[in-house]
């Protein structure tokens, strides 16, 4: 067990938390054709304290050894790490490719779907069977959707977790998968051919909702490592 330990730090230390830095994603700022907007920055802080006080208030409610679940609830660790470094290193080379072009909008529709699809759900798994061997329960989380209901799921109490649910829209993977989107001038269009669900959103807000997923997933992922080093 302590080798697999090892593995996942070193995975952490050498090819995500150093990889790329932060600040490449937290400065980042819109920019629309006509004008200037300020858009609020995300928090990554803000977002590990959340993550902090959740998977503390979890662990307060074990009876037995928390080390141990936690051990037993972490498998897909590294293959987390591995992807959401990926996901970075894309997201920042889609940046580099002109605003409103084909390509960078592409581009960070397959990321958001990858880090919602992958990344949250597998983070969702994670932290149900955490959740579940509380009351010796085995919670199986078959699809995204079922990720997103259950993490903002009021039978969780305070282990509710809505601030990450919330970034997600299955919607948006689900057109997607389905090649049933549009992308036009400066947004893009879903379910166009289902007037009872479509909808449509500017690549500016996207290109937001994109990165503030990845820092709370980021987050989600600080406070997990930390976590773990804290109880070995």
């Amino acid at each position: 067990m302590d080798n697999t330990l090892n593995e996942f730090f070193e995975v952490w230390n050498t090819n995500v938390e150093k990889a790329i830095k932060l600040e490449q994603i937290d400065d980042y700022q819109f920019l629309i054709t006509t004008k200037k907007i300020k858009v609020e920055k995300p928090s990554f802080d803000n977002f590990v304290k959340y993550a902090n006080s959740k998977l503390d208030y979890i662990e307060s409610h074990y009876k037995m050894d928390f080390s141990i679940a936690l051990l037993n609830a972490i498998e897909s660790l590294p293959k987390i790490l591995q992807n959401i470094k990926r996901q970075e290193k894309k997201l920042v080379n889609a940046q580099k490719k002109a605003l409103l072009s084909f390509e960078r909008e592409q581009e960070f529709l397959n990321i958001y779907v990858e880090l919602a699809q992958s990344i949250f759900l597998e983070c969702a798994r994670i932290l149900a069977k955490l959740i579940g061997q509380i009351n010796n329960k085995t919670v199986k989380l078959h699809n995204l959707n079922n990720g997103i209901e259950y993490l903002s799921s009021n039978k969780l109490g305070d282990m509710e977790m809505s601030k990450f649910a919330d970034l997600v829209n299955v919607e948006i993977r689900n057109a997607r998968d389905h090649d049933e989107v549009n992308i036009m001038h400066d947004r893009y269009k879903f379910f166009e051919d289902e007037p009872q669900k479509t909808f449509s959103i500017s690549f500016y807000t996207f290109e937001e909702s994109t990165l503030t997923l990845m820092i709370a997933l980021k987050a989600f992922l600080t406070s997990l490592i930390y976590t773990i080093k804290k109880i070995i």
